[in-house]
């Protein structure tokens, strides 16, 4: 009598390696998700952070309030000068009419009054500076949030503590 060795795998063997890639996959998709969602969120911190900054420049160079507002239905970050008839004649020839940054669809950015607590259009960067005072509350769809507050003196933003 004799056995033909036959090469390859059985059912058996493939449906278990198939069970174990299963088990890998649902124990490793959720972190991953996870790591995407809260990169997503820090890649709109630090651009905005930048947004502020270079929003904070152009006041100071152009000598006219810039206004910094996100639109939720175009995802659009806006730097825009004040429409003041005096700003004007001081506005530089070279200086951008407006500039607009789009965030990701899962991200929202909402601009709250430090009086009021009210949501509000956006901020006022001003020639000398500074920066209206305010916070800023970045939303992932994920349910991930920061809390940022506008630092009046320096022009700029920075994390806080309290969600």
């Amino acid at each position: 009598m004799s056995h033909r060795q036959s090469s390859g795998f059985t059912l058996i063997e493939c449906i278990a390696v198939l069970a174990v890639l299963v088990v890998l996959m649902s124990v490793c998709i959720p972190g991953i998700t996870n790591w995407i969602h809260r990169n997503e969120l820090a890649t709109t911190e630090s651009e905005l952070e930048r947004i502020i900054a270079e929003s904070n420049r152009l006041a100071i160079h152009s000598g006219v309030k810039q206004l910094v507002a996100f639109n939720p239905q175009s995802r659009r970050l806006t730097i825009k000068p004040m429409n003041d008839s005096r700003n004007e004649s001081k506005r530089p020839m070279d200086a951008p009419e407006m500039m607009s940054f789009r965030f990701s669809s899962s991200v929202q950015i909402q601009f709250v009054s430090s009086q009021t607590q009210e949501i509000i259009s956006g901020l006022t960067l001003s020639p000398d500076g500074t920066i209206s005072p305010g916070r800023i509350r970045i939303s992932h769809s994920s349910g991930m949030n920061s809390l940022w507050k506008t630092h009046r003196q320096t022009g700029s933003i920075r994390p806080s503590n309290n969600l």
